[in-house]
Parts: C-alpha cells; sequence; structure tokens
C-alpha cells in the first residue's frame, strides 16, 4: 500500500527546511508520475501530488550535474521542490531542498527496521536491495571522483613526476 511513502512523506515534513505537511488521509488519492512535461517544456524527474492541496517536484541526480537553470525553470508558488543528489549538493533554485541519496536510504532502512515481518519477503528484499544499490553507488561516485582527480593531476604533473621516476630509477641503478 502506500507505507513506505507514508514514512517517507513524515520523514520529509520533519525537515525544516521543506515546510511541509501532510495528512494520513492524502495518501489514497496521492498520484506520482515520472517525468511530466511542465509548461515551459521542462520535464522533472518526478512529481507527487495530491488534489490542489501540495505537491512535490523532485529532481533526481547520480552522476550528472543540474543544468542550465533547470530547477529555476520549475518553481511556482505554493509547491515543495526537492533536489535529490549523492552529497546532498544544492539546486541552483533556492526554492529546492537539498536531500542527499544517503538519506533516502537511511530512512528506507528505518522503515523496514520498524515494520519487521508486516510485509512479503518479496517486498522487503527489493528495498533493501534498492538501499544497497544507492550505496553502492555513491561508492562508486565516490571512487569515480578520485579517479578523475588522480588522472587530472597525473596530467598536470606529468612533467614533474617524470623528473622524479627518472631520478627515483638512476638512483636505484
Amino acid at each position: 500500500d502506500h507505507a513506505l511513502l507514508e514514512h517517507l512523506l513524515s520523514a520529509l515534513s520533519e525537515r525544516s527546511e521543506l515546510n511541509f505537511t501532510f495528512s494520513q488521509f492524502d495518501l489514497a488519492d496521492i498520484q506520482i508520475e515520472q517525468e511530466v512535461t511542465v509548461s515551459n517544456g521542462r520535464i522533472p524527474d518526478a512529481v507527487i501530488w495530491t488534489s490542489e492541496d501540495w505537491f512535490i517536484c523532485l529532481e533526481l541526480k547520480v552522476n550528472a550535474s543540474e543544468g542550465e537553470d533547470k530547477t529555476r525553470d520549475y518553481v511556482a508558488d505554493n509547491h515543495h521542490y526537492i533536489y535529490l543528489t549523492p552529497d546532498g549538493t544544492s539546486a541552483e533554485a533556492d526554492e529546492f531542498v537539498s536531500v542527499s541519496w544517503k538519506w533516502v536510504a537511511k530512512e528506507i532502512q528505518t522503515f523496514l527496521v520498524e515494520s519487521q515481518g508486516k510485509y512479503p519477503a518479496r517486498t522487503i528484499t527489493q528495498l533493501e536491495t534498492f538501499t544497497g544499490t544507492i550505496q553502492s553507488e555513491l561508492q562508486m561516485t565516490d571512487y569515480q571522483e578520485n579517479q578523475q582527480e588522480k588522472a587530472e593531476l597525473y596530467v598536470e604533473h606529468y612533467n614533474e613526476m617524470s623528473e622524479v621516476q627518472q631520478a627515483f630509477n638512476q638512483q636505484w641503478e
């Protein structure tokens, strides 16, 4: 049903920077769409809403950056905006609240612990796999960034490194 969504929305409502509230009664009418085209042609990654009361626009990032004015183009009054990134990086638009994938994984794990035995094993396994994927992607992202920095340093200091390697080889011989 809506148990995980309710848990995540409750956790979001506890974040002071989001200033978001919802009722359990909203869950029956909730709608979730992916890649909804907005009036200016931009496409947010996901939108969660109920009637006319509230909606949350989600821009999801893993390895990509925002793109020019993308979040600013989504902004309208009386809506809530979440910019979901590996490290909670800020969006260009101030209306977007930065949330990290790590926070999402932690909240899913909390949900799993609190709901021990209430849900089918397949559901639990899928959620555990998803949190594992988030964690491995975050580690992979850190690893890739580290490798890129090393490669850039290598290119930048190639001449000096060659001289040092040559001096070491001469001394070794």
